[in-house]
């Protein structure tokens, strides 16, 4: 039988069957969310449902998983998407494209290329 180990700590069955029914749930609330006939920023979209699944993974993991968006970078005069915080330490940051922009920096152009020579070289970016 494999192990999986999520950041340091061994899966157990329940804690896998968690944390597939917290990535059911961001599913939902995404397609829920796309499927609205109004209009709207589709980046902004996803980061409710980021915060409510980060959160989720880390009371499973027993950690205080926190996030804050538009995380203030004054040095890079930039605010990545997410900032995350496990124990009220800032662990790290993600930033979001919309959905079909993709994620592969070598394909950026014009403001995400811009974006994304800013903030490359933060510490565990996602």
């Amino acid at each position: 039988m494999t192990k999986f180990i999520f950041m340091g700590v061994e899966m157990t069955s329940k804690m896998e069957n968690d944390f597939e029914s917290v990535l059911k749930e961001f599913a939902v609330d995404v397609t829920a969310k796309f499927s609205l006939s109004v209009s709207f920023s589709p980046e902004d979209q996803l980061k409710s449902p980021v915060k409510t699944t980060l959160a989720e993974a880390g009371k499973i993991l027993a950690l205080d998983v926190n996030a804050v968006t538009e995380v203030h970078l004054e040095e890079l005069a930039g605010r990545p998407d997410i900032g995350v915080t496990v124990a009220s330490l800032l662990s790290g940051y993600i930033e979001l494209k919309a959905p079909g922009k993709g994620a592969d920096p070598k394909k950026f152009i014009g403001a995400d290329k811009h974006q994304w020579q800013k903030f490359q070289n933060l510490p565990n970016l996602i």
